[in-house]
């Protein structure tokens, strides 16, 4: 089980009502754009005072359906209604992928600006709100995990797709003859992107993200030498969507744009990343890891949860971009050269989100 908590946005959220609903499927080889998506209701709670609050989800056929299509990760949407208005966020959750440096289940925790704030609701929409609302507190009192007959999942219609490149990391090689660094991919990598909600298609909403696993199923990577500084970039796959339900007061938007699978490939970006904001590793507070000369390796670092911010824009909406969600986006320095090299990065070694390799 896990559970979402958080606080929402606004001097208004107290006593919200709060519905969790999980996403699929996601995309595959076969079709990495889904014709369909489907959010279901799976769980329910009330904000305190001041805009918090703490919801359970309980296993069931959805959360498993989800998790199942996306290497051990489920997206969930949590939406809430405080009078009449009405707000939402995506919350992607590691829910069973033990090589994600992402912990499994426990407490996931949402900040108010992952919310795109409070909208008004019509009547009608204030109405199937309630019903769905209790419906959900029916099925908890039965002691069913599925929501009662009455609930409406939303259902979402794709109307576009497309294919771009995105950024999905960086790599550093120190200047030093003998010096080479390996990109990897993994065929179980995920990646995590904002989501994209409006009433018209064209004007978008930041509200949340969601992860997307590599959908081709194999690896990639390449290797480069001395002196190599650049962006990576991958091809991801991306929707545009219509809520065919007509509800936008529980489904929140009529439109919605988000990644839905990646193609698992890596190389070259076309920029220079910022080179390492002390200069050297020496100077690095955190710490640095020497690469012996003639021979000497470091493949430990597992390069995760670094945001970009503007990674692609899809149907006119900014996407940024958490890369390196899992242990598998991988980056291992070899130094052949007659002089050692360093590591370091902008954390605590291993798990730094970028990885730094300097002659110093």
């Amino acid at each position: 089980m896990v559970t979402l908590a958080g606080q929402l946005p606004g001097s208004s959220a107290g006593g919200a009502t709060v519905v969790v609903l999980v996403e699929s499927p996601l995309g595959t080889l076969d079709n990495p754009v889904p014709d369909t998506l489907t959010w279901t209701p799976v769980a329910y709670g009330t904000a305190d005072a001041s805009g918090n609050y703490s919801v359970p989800v309980p296993d069931g056929a959805a959360v498993d359906a989800a998790e199942a299509g996306n290497n051990g990760h489920a997206n969930f949407f949590v939406t809430a209604v405080s009078g009449s208005a009405a707000t939402i966020a995506g919350v992607p959750v590691n829910l069973s992928d033990t090589a994600s440096s992402e912990p499994i289940g426990g407490t996931v925790t949402s900040d108010p600006t992952d919310f795109d704030g409070f909208t008004p609701m019509t009547a009608d929409e204030q109405a199937t709100w309630a019903q769905q609302y209790n419906a959900m507190q029916a099925a908890a009192v039965q002691g069913s995990v599925t929501p009662a007959d009455d609930t409406r999942p939303c259902s979402w219609s794709k109307i576009a797709s497309m294919e771009d490149s995105v950024r999905i990391g960086e790599m550093h090689v120190a200047d030093v003859a003998g010096s080479q660094a390996r990109w990897h991919y993994a065929v179980t990598a995920d990646n995590e992107f904002s989501v994209g909600v409006g009433q018209d298609g064209t004007h978008w909403s930041a509200s949340g993200t969601d992860t997307v696993s590599n959908s081709i199923g194999a690896d990639s990577g390449f290797p480069r030498g001395g002196g190599y500084y650049l962006y990576v970039n991958g091809h991801e796959y991306f929707g545009k969507y219509h809520n065919t339900t007509g509800l936008t007061g529980v489904c929140h938007d009529l439109y919605m744009t988000h990644a839905t699978s990646s193609a698992g490939d890596s190389y070259d970006g076309l920029n220079h990343p910022a080179t390492n904001p002390w200069g050297e590793c020496h100077s690095d507070p955190y710490g640095l890891v020497t690469i012996a000369h003639g021979g000497g390796t470091y493949d430990k670092d597992f390069s995760h949860a670094i945001h970009y911010g503007g990674v692609a824009t899809v149907y006119g909406f900014t996407v940024g971009g958490r890369t390196g969600y899992t242990h598998n986006i991988h980056i291992g320095l070899q130094n052949n050269g007659t002089t050692n090299t360093y590591a370091c990065g902008r954390g605590q070694m291993p798990g730094v989100p970028v990885l730094y390799n300097n002659p110093w």
